[in-house]
């Protein structure tokens, strides 16, 4: 009977001694991952950390925009969140000046990163600024201090917050601010010659002169017959007269900018085409800022472009094309 009781006694003890074995088993092990994947989580940065923004404003309403940052260098590639929605002449490149490639996404680009950590990434846009009758608007959600560069012809009538500083380049003046929203109003004034640009040629000598004069003259010659040559054919076109039905295409495209909508609207008037120079005169902009604005309706299919006596002849498409036309024009 004692002995019988004694061997209850050790299978107990046994029994409990392997449980709390396992217990101890399993903290221990449970103890381990969390040692091995917990400084692993905590040292793992962002994917990338924003360093330097610049931004260029120009009379025509585009803004060169140049982002600089600082990508994991643990990560093959990072997401990269722009500035506007729609970018021309994008650029990726790394701190060593080699091309990136990349892929748009829904808020910006997707930047293969090669494992390199300084990124920068430049562009104009035009989705940074607005225009109200004279009065131009450039608004922008700065990660980091943003520095913001005009041209000698704008000039700043309103600020929503105070510059950290203030310079000037040669003619263009350079402001930093402080991150965070910034609304900065400006308007765009009318640059004539100066007196003394105007007495920059009276230090040439006689004969100096006279070179230059000859020079001139012999080229000024043949680009003046050349000029008149391509004038008679342009005005010896004569232009279609369609009734186009703007409101439609423009209920059809929501999201063109208002100058846009403008110069649509100017062509349907003309009969539906017109010449870029027409287009120039008319709205007062420079030969690239038109350009600029031909291209970016070619690309939503609404123009086409075609050459008539050295000229470029605007029309509006009778029907609009996905993805726009492949005549583009040919950059001044």
């Amino acid at each position: 009977m004692i002995e019988i009781v004694y061997e209850r006694k050790i299978r107990e003890h046994t029994s409990r001694g392997v449980s709390e074995s396992s217990a101890k088993t399993v903290l221990l092990a449970a103890t381990l991952a969390l040692l091995l994947f917990t400084p692993i989580a905590q040292a793992t940065p962002a994917t990338y950390e924003p360093k330097r923004l610049t931004a260029t404003i120009y009379a025509d309403g585009y803004v060169w925009i140049e982002y600089e940052v600082e990508a994991n260098p643990l990560l093959p590639s990072i997401n990269l969140t722009l500035f506007g929605e729609r970018f021309e002449e994008l650029i990726v490149v790394s701190g060593d000046g080699l091309l990136l490639d990349y892929n748009f996404t829904q808020n910006g680009l997707e930047v293969n990163t090669l494992g390199l950590t300084d990124i920068k990434v430049s562009y104009f846009t035009q989705d940074l600024t607005n225009k109200t009758g004279r009065l131009w608007t450039f608004t922008i959600d700065a990660p980091v201090n943003i520095t913001v560069r005009l041209p000698k012809e704008l000039t700043v009538v309103g600020l929503n917050k105070a510059p950290l500083g203030i310079s000037s380049e040669g003619e263009a003046l350079t402001i930093v601010f402080e991150g965070g929203v910034l609304t900065l109003n400006y308007i765009v004034a009318l640059i004539k010659t100066t007196a003394t640009q105007q007495s920059e040629v009276r230090w040439l000598g006689w004969l100096g002169y006279t070179a230059l004069v000859a020079g001139v003259g012999l080229v000024g010659g043949v680009v003046t017959w050349i000029t008149l040559r391509r004038r008679r054919a342009a005005k010896s076109y004569v232009k279609e007269k369609r009734v186009v039905d703007v409101e439609k295409i423009l209920v059809s495209k929501p999201d063109l900018r208002a100058d846009d909508k403008e110069v649509l609207r100017f062509l349907a008037e003309a009969g539906g085409e017109a010449f870029e120079a027409e287009l120039r005169s008319r709205f007062n902009l420079p030969k690239t800022s038109m350009w600029r604005m031909v291209r970016r309706l070619q690309r939503e299919g609404l123009v086409g472009v075609k050459k008539v006596g050295g000229q470029n002849l605007v029309y509006i498409r009778e029907e609009p094309e996905n993805g726009g036309g492949t005549d583009v024009p040919q950059n001044p």
